[in-house]
């Protein structure tokens, strides 16, 4: 090759590495992840979060005035909070949180006996972490339902592959009985169990065997009633088809 091929060679490197870096550069500014949103009597909503460099995120969590208890949190996938907030009142200067490469949920769960309105911010840079991502592993079931008297939910699950789930569940009532229970093919159960009244609390880790299961929420109330559940899996090996 003569000195002009080896020296346009050179020069299209160049070129190649200059508008890698700029591209980089233009996908490279903070945005905000806004979770806004409003409840009535017990309520939990999930996100899933991926950040695929060690990063700063800046967090400002909102409730108004109505909400009696709220949670605001950032968990890993083994359920372990790494920032957790009750909100305030107004909307304040945001928290800087460092925070390693890996798979996240942004959590959200509440109780108020009025309708309630919530914020939850996540400022983030574009190229280092994304939202409900569809290369995520994990996705999550979010069930909110209210009702009066008796109710008999039923969802349909299909275990692939011997997993663990993460589960949360509570209700607006004290009085109510409600009872989530998960049954396999054979009738057998292996989760069977009353909500309890809200609190603030952490998921609980169930292992699940290959199979199909029936998820069952049965309950009865004397006036209007309020409860949440929702679950955290690997989207790969297991499925839901809800059915009422």
């Amino acid at each position: 090759m003569n000195k002009k091929g080896i020296a346009f060679l050179i020069l299209c490197a160049f070129v190649l590495t200059l508008t890698m870096a700029f591209v980089k550069g233009k996908n490279h500014f903070l945005q905000v992840y806004d979770m806004k949103g409003s409840f009535e009597g017990v309520y939990s909503l999930s996100k899933t979060m991926n950040v695929e460099k060690d990063t700063i995120i800046f967090i400002n969590a909102y409730k108004d005035e109505n909400i009696l208890s709220v949670d605001f949190k950032i968990l890993d996938i083994n359920g372990t909070i790494i920032f957790q907030t009750e909100g305030k009142n107004e909307k304040k200067d945001y928290e800087e949180l460092k925070i390693p490469s890996g798979e996240y949920i942004l959590n959200i769960e509440g109780y108020s006996e009025k309708n309630a309105t919530y914020d939850f911010n996540i400022g983030h840079y574009t190229d280092f972490v994304n939202f409900n991502n569809n290369n995520s592993k994990f996705d999550i079931f979010n069930s909110n339902v209210s009702f009066s008297k008796f109710i008999d939910l039923n969802h349909e699950m299909n275990v692939l592959k011997d997993s663990k789930i993460l589960l949360r569940k509570f209700k607006s009532n004290k009085e109510s009985d409600i009872n989530l229970s998960i049954v396999n093919e054979n009738g057998d159960s292996i989760i069977d169990s009353d909500f309890n009244f809200y609190s603030k609390g952490n998921y609980s880790i169930i292992d699940v065997p290959k199979g199909n299961y029936r998820i069952n929420v049965k309950g009865n109330a004397d006036e209007k009633n309020f409860y949440s559940f929702n679950m955290i899996y690997e989207k790969e090996f297991v499925e839901f088809d809800s059915n009422q």
